[in-house]
Order: structure tokens, then C-alpha cells, then sequence
């Protein structure tokens, strides 16, 4: 499994890997998805320059994608989050969240956050929880998980 930074390239598969998953679970609304919409924000992701993004992929074919913001806060150092995590394929998910933590760390962040919760199912939401807890994540409610970057 290969995990990089996707470039304006990849928009089109990581388009065709996503949108099947944002037309049932657009953070848990029952809206139409707008196909412009989600590949206009896809390629403002992959262009901005505060997100760590990352996407996996074997043989050509992407298993996932995760990307999130790090900025500034009242925190001493920038927080960060997960603002989008998808994978299709075992062990994607590992791969992707360990590159994401490396990510945010050598920004500097503080802070990592991250939604437990999944608008796919109740099964999803479980899996992700077991996800970030085994990587030191604490639950603070509401589905939000925090992680210490500076204590790891």
C-alpha cells in the first residue's frame, strides 16, 4: 500500500472513490450531494496549504483518503483535526491516521482532534472509536476524540 499527498491529478479518482460515500452520509444529512460542489472542495483541499492530506492506494487503485486542518489557536502551538477519513480497503485506515499524526507533528500542532462518530452506521462509529483509541486518542463526548501530539 502506497500513502502520499494527492496532486490536482488524482482529483478525479479520489472524486470517483468519495462520491458514492458523500451521497449517503454528507455528515449524516439527507441532502442531495451537488457533484461540482464536492469536486470543487476536493481540489481546494488538495491545494490548501493548512490541511494535511493524504490518500492510499495499491495498484493505482485509491483505498482512501484522509485530510485536516492545522491553524492557530489560543493553545500555545496550532491545533489540528481530522476533517475527512475515508478508506475502502483493510489497513488503509492505520496507514492513513499514522500519516496524519506524523503530519500535524511536524507542524508543530499541539492538539490533534477527531470525530468518532460515523453517519455510515453504528458499526462504523465503533470501528473508528477502536481506530484513534489504539492510537492514544481519549474520548472527551460527544464523539470527539482528542490526542496529546506533545506526549507522544
Amino acid at each position: 500500500m502506497i500513502v502520499r499527498e494527492p496532486t490536482l491529478e488524482d482529483a478525479q479518482s479520489l472524486y470517483d472513490c468519495i462520491l458514492p460515500y458523500a451521497d449517503v452520509s454528507m455528515q449524516g444529512k439527507a441532502v442531495p450531494v451537488n457533484p461540482v460542489v464536492v469536486m470543487e472542495s476536493l481540489c481546494n483541499v488538495i491545494q490548501a496549504n493548512n490541511f494535511v492530506k493524504l490518500m492510499s492506494e495499491v495498484d493505482g487503485e485509491v483505498t482512501g483518503l484522509a485530510f485536516g486542518y492545522y491553524g492557530n489557536s489560543w493553545w500555545t502551538a496550532p491545533d489540528c483535526g481530522v476533517d475527512f477519513f475515508y478508506t475502502s480497503k483493510p489497513g488503509a485506515s492505520r496507514v492513513l491516521l499514522q500519516g496524519m499524526i506524523d503530519g500535524f507533528k511536524q507542524r508543530g500542532c499541539g492538539w490533534m482532534y477527531a470525530g468518532a462518530e460515523s453517519a455510515v452506521s453504528d458499526t462504523n462509529t465503533r470501528l473508528y472509536e477502536n481506530l484513534f483509541k489504539k492510537f492514544g486518542f481519549r474520548d472527551i463526548g460527544g464523539g470527539r476524540m482528542i490526542l496529546n501530539l506533545r506526549g507522544i
